[in-house]
């Protein structure tokens, strides 16, 4: 997890106090990192012990379009909770108790495409599968340059609890059939947010991978705002001192899995992660 250390120490130290939405931030505009090899040296960091089920359980409601905390929450993921009941969501005319809007997952299993009629008159919209149409390009097409997967759908924005920070992701498979994965974020949470995203969707390849008989590959990440609130400042400095420990892997099992929907927590485990003590009195600001 070296590369996420060095973009973390960038931001620390060449970032800009930016008074932003919700709290006064460090902030570095345009940043990158690239993670090689994601199955044989799986990125979860090892400066500070990361929740690997919550990680493994929001992605997996992401694949299956769930919108509702509830599902999030029994697939053993909570980190939804504050989102659900912020005040700003409450304030929404679309607020409803456990729902969560318009969110990734939604995006990505039911994108709303508008319809027009040859005068231009709105006709009723239809439904888009982007990762059902991702996994069929893949094993059509493997090396075709469209295999893009979006989460910002600037129509439904104020129809989700919290807009998407990582917007957008490409797929890629190389000469060696291997697949990776380039993630453009548009707002990252440096301290607290940005590991947890490096491990979703390095998981994400894992599974895209199964899926299309692809190998893993690496995971390039792409950020715009990269930024560090003020409350987190010090635990930053802790983590920087910190020398990160050996890569882990993530096994996964296989049960003749075929589809997105098919894989369980339970197919996910960590083999030879020894992180370091969590570093804890930092507060996620949504």
């Amino acid at each position: 997890m070296q590369p996420y250390l060095d973009i973390l120490s960038q931001v620390h130290e060449h970032g800009q106090t930016i008074p932003a939405r919700n709290a006064t931030t460090i902030e570095l505009f345009g940043i990158a990192a690239r993670y090689h090899y994601v199955g044989d040296q799986f990125p979860l960091l090892t400066t500070k012990k990361m929740a690997f089920k919550a990680i493994v359980g929001e992605l997996l409601a992401f694949l299956r379009g769930y919108d509702d905390v509830k599902e999030f929450k029994r697939l053993g993921c909570n980190v939804w909770d504050k989102n659900a009941t912020s005040e700003s969501w409450k304030a929404n005319p679309n607020y409803q108790k456990d729902y969560l809007g318009r969110i990734y997952g939604v995006q990505w299993r039911d994108y709303t495409v508008p319809a027009f009629g040859p005068n231009g008159e709105a006709k009723e919209p239809s439904s888009l599968d982007q990762i059902k149409l991702l996994i069929e390009l893949i094993k059509k097409d493997k090396h075709s340059r469209r295999l893009v997967v979006t989460a910002w759908n600037p129509g439904e924005i104020e129809e989700m609890c919290l807009p998407p920070c990582h917007v957008l992701w490409q797929c890629n498979v190389d000469a060696n059939n291997q697949l990776n994965i380039l993630m453009f974020q548009r707002s990252a949470d440096m301290f607290l947010g940005v590991p947890f995203n490096i491990a979703s969707y390095s998981l994400l390849i894992l599974i895209l991978a199964k899926l299309t008989g692809c190998k893993p590959g690496s995971l390039i990440h792409m950020i715009g705002s990269a930024h560090i609130y003020e409350n987190a400042l010090d635990a930053v400095t802790e983590q920087l001192t910190r020398l990160p420990g050996a890569p882990c892997q993530v096994e996964l099992k296989d049960r003749g899995q075929t589809n997105v929907e098919d894989f369980e927590p339970s197919d996910f485990s960590l083999i030879g992660y020894h992180p370091q003590d969590a570093i804890t009195g930092v507060e996620m600001i949504i």
